[in-house]
């Protein structure tokens, strides 16, 4: 029994553990013109240190590049960018 009640516990724990992990793991999008692609792919990578640094959290960027009316359409239409 004692040896069951340890391992629901200690299995909890890392449930929890884990759980907050996740929580603590941001992700945004990136919707803009094909011409920015270069620009972006050299500054993510600062802005997610830089974001670390300042919040203690992990930060994934998407991207989505392509023609600027497919861009202005896919966000018209509902397409949740968070950077445009």
């Amino acid at each position: 029994m004692h040896k069951t009640l340890r391992l629901a516990f200690a299995a909890a724990a890392l449930l929890g553990f884990v759980a907050g992990a996740q929580a603590q793991q941001k992700e945004i999008l990136n919707v803009s013109y094909d011409v920015a692609r270069d620009v972006f792919k050299d500054y993510n990578p600062r802005f997610i240190t830089a974001y670390k640094a300042k919040t203690g959290e992990e930060l994934i960027v998407k991207q989505s590049h392509g023609g600027s009316s497919k861009q202005v359409r896919a966000v018209a239409d509902g397409l949740e960018a968070d950077v445009v």
